[in-house]
């Protein structure tokens, strides 16, 4: 059985972006210009492993945590559109 990705070593730009605070290719920026603590110690590299739930991770002094998400579950009637455009 495969562990969350909570529980798991993900790279810190991985982190950043399931957390839900950026897109990888922004968390990469933002931890090379060096904005990004993992339990106190600024880190530089993106591909730095880390666990989500386990470790304390800031930027630019704040500490982020995984937003709750909510799901919106629709029955489709016949002839609604689900698209952003037609």
């Amino acid at each position: 059985m495969s562990k969350s990705i909570l529980q798991r070593n993900v790279s810190l730009a991985r982190a950043l972006s399931k957390i839900g605070y950026t897109s990888r290719k922004q968390a990469e920026r933002l931890i090379l210009e060096g904005r990004v603590k993992v339990n106190g110690k600024i880190i530089l590299n993106p591909s730095y492993r880390c666990s989500i739930s386990r470790d304390k991770i800031l930027v630019d002094g704040e500490k982020l945590q995984k937003k709750k998400l909510t799901y919106v579950i629709m029955n489709k009637p016949v002839g609604v559109l689900t698209t952003r455009s037609d």
